[in-house]
């Protein structure tokens, strides 16, 4: 099913030309056939971006698992440094864990997008770490 690509080798003026509204479709032999590849690529762009849309990315476990890591990394502090998710002195602390600990070299604004996403009220209650764990990964 690989198909050679076909370039498009037409001026922007032959493209716009061939575009122009106009009364009455009357169009010259060289505006159909340009008019009939802009078609063409018209089609193949849409339709390759509804099947990439399609598929699911890589990185979703990617997120999945980092998620899980700053959950778990959250309840494994001491009582005395657990402070809100949102403070910026937590969110670095985390973030230096999950450089030293697991080698995962990720930015202050990625762990407060991942906490706002499994939600402070996830993180704060006291529910099993487990749970809290399969809550990070259902999103």
């Amino acid at each position: 099913m690989s198909k050679k690509r076909r370039t498009v080798l037409l001026s922007d003026e032959q493209i716009i030309e061939a575009a122009r509204p106009r009364a009455l479709p009357i169009y010259t032999e060289e505006e159909l056939k340009v008019r009939e590849q802009l078609i063409e690529l018209a089609a193949r762009t849409l339709l390759s971006r509804r099947n990439g849309a399609q598929k699911p990315r890589d990185q979703t476990e990617r997120v999945q698992r980092r998620r899980a890591l700053i959950v778990g990394e959250y309840w494994h502090l001491p009582q005395n440094q657990r402070r809100p998710p949102s403070d910026p002195h937590m969110i670095e602390n985390l973030r230096e864990i999950l450089r030293r600990q697991h080698n995962l070299n990720v930015s202050f604004s990625t762990i407060e997008r991942d906490l706002r996403k499994i939600g402070i009220r996830n993180l704060t209650k006291s529910l099993s770490r487990r749970m809290i764990i399969w809550n990070a990964n259902e999103e």
